[in-house]
């Protein structure tokens, strides 16, 4: 963690360090996000709707 700290302090973020430190937990162990306290159950909830979803970008939603 102490390079999300040196990374969010460098790039003037140090009010997203909560942010940063939880992307950086989830990278490490995608796949067992679901027990990992530091994330909130919100959190969680977005990650489920992220992998059972896929993305598809607003240019692709549109009706001809």
């Amino acid at each position: 963690m102490r390079q999300v700290e040196e990374f969010t302090k460098e790039k003037g973020l140090d009010d997203k360090l909560e942010l940063f430190q939880r992307a950086a937990l989830l990278a490490q162990n995608q796949k067992d996000f679901e027990t990992m306290p530091e994330l909130s159950n919100e959190d969680k909830e977005v990650i489920r709707r992220e992998t059972t979803r896929p993305f598809i970008p607003s240019s692709e939603n549109r009706s001809a």
